[in-house]
């Protein structure tokens, strides 16, 4: 008995310690099968995420109108081609327009990077008021 509890105490204390990240590592283990499951459904199904060139199964095709003729391709409606500096334009006014939306993401998105790396929990809350005002002032002015 004592060689069982002498090899499952270290164990232990480590799990205890580490208590938050086992939590963490439990939950990602647990929610990776099923969004890979959920996403090959949804990829798989009738309305797939991203359109495919081989078409649709075989079981979809029938729920689909028939073509009049099989020369001429159904009408595909075109979605007008921004350029990119118009595309960027749009985002910097939408950003301009919520500056605490903008900077308390960016601010989020950084505190997470900084928590993910072990750093202390007042840095990482630092970092994050931090950057939420630096953007927030810079997008106001």
């Amino acid at each position: 008995m004592e060689v069982i509890t002498k090899f499952y105490q270290p164990w232990l204390e480590k799990w205890r310690n580490h208590r938050f990240q086992a939590i963490l590592l439990i939950c990602f283990f647990l929610w990776t099968p099923l969004l890979v499951v959920e996403t090959l459904q949804v990829q798989n199904s009738c309305h797939p995420m991203i359109n495919r060139s081989k078409g649709l199964p075989p079981e979809c095709q029938s729920k689909q109108p028939k073509q009049l003729s099989e020369k001429t391709p159904p009408p595909r409606e075109e979605q007008p081609n921004k350029p990119i500096q118009e595309s960027l334009k749009e985002i910097e006014e939408s950003a301009k327009q919520h500056p605490d939306i903008t900077g308390a993401s960016i601010g989020i998105a950084f505190a997470t990077g900084a928590a993910i790396a072990n750093a202390p929990l007042v840095v990482t809350v630092g970092i994050g008021i931090a950057l939420w005002l630096a953007i927030r002032t810079a997008l106001s002015l």
